[in-house]
């Protein structure tokens, strides 16, 4: 399971110099980029989205990004901001763990996701369907498709309040720890 560290504070204060703000729902992915994760639907998601005016912060980390950084340097709403190390302390302040994958196995990074009580939202792709339960551990979308994601998007920011935390930590320790 994941944990915070010492470099807690400075994390704090980059997500606020890039605009993270209190309040604003934040959505982390932490993988590099791979064509089999399908990181066009994320952004094409996340982009939706931000036209459509809806408040979010969408907080990507891992390498090999390279092909989005002129589409999004600078945006408001979407920050690549690299590899790191750290993961527990970003995971400490995210809302959300996003996976747009086409196929997967079962991602260690949404069971580290789950361990800090971040709210799963994915694909059905692979080991993520024998996990996620909709509305109870997480939001999982009806197919693997753009539009079902953006669907699921959406369904998780109206609903984000009926899932604690503490019952997705719960469920980890229960089924997943060691």
């Amino acid at each position: 399971s994941l944990k915070t560290t010492e470099k807690l504070l400075s994390v704090k204060k980059e997500l606020t110099n890039i605009g993270v703000r209190q309040g604003s729902p934040v959505f982390l992915h932490v993988a590099r980029h791979h064509p089999v994760k399908n990181h066009d639907r994320m952004f094409k998601t996340f982009q939706r989205l931000s036209n459509e005016g809806i408040d979010y912060q969408l907080i990507v980390i891992g390498d090999h990004y390279d092909v989005y950084e002129n589409q999004f340097k600078g945006h408001k709403q979407i920050h690549l901001i690299g590899a790191r190390t750290n993961i527990g302390d970003y995971m400490s302040f995210a809302d959300f763990f996003v996976l747009t994958s086409d196929k997967e196995g079962l991602p260690l990074s949404l069971l580290e996701a789950m361990s800090m009580g971040v709210i799963p939202v994915c694909t059905p792709a692979g080991g993520i369907k024998d996990v996620l339960r909709n509305g109870e551990n997480g939001f999982m979308s009806k197919e693997v498709s753009d539009e079902a994601y953006y669907q699921i998007v959406k369904l998780a920011l109206q609903h984000k309040d009926e899932i604690s935390r503490q019952s997705i930590i719960k469920e980890y320790k229960k089924k997943y720890s060691m």
